[in-house]
């Protein structure tokens, strides 16, 4: 289970964990399907908790923007 904090505005990516491979929604979640749950609130702030099938990457939006810079 992975859990992310987020603040209003903020984003979570949730796509396939291999880009390079052209995939369908099928496909994606042929091992199981993807659940996402509250895990708790606080004030402005929502945690919430993945369970995903390992073919999924779940990922906060500036961790992504912040690797393509390296790039």
């Amino acid at each position: 289970m992975l859990i992310l904090s987020r603040k209003v505005g903020e984003s979570i990516l949730i796509y396939p964990e291999y880009l390079s491979k052209e995939m369908t929604v099928e496909e994606m979640f042929s091992n199981g399907e993807l659940e996402v749950n509250i895990h708790s609130v606080q004030g402005r702030q929502v945690k919430l908790a993945f369970n995903a099938p390992d073919k999924i990457a779940i990922m906060r939006r500036e961790l992504l923007y912040r690797e393509k810079r390296k790039r």
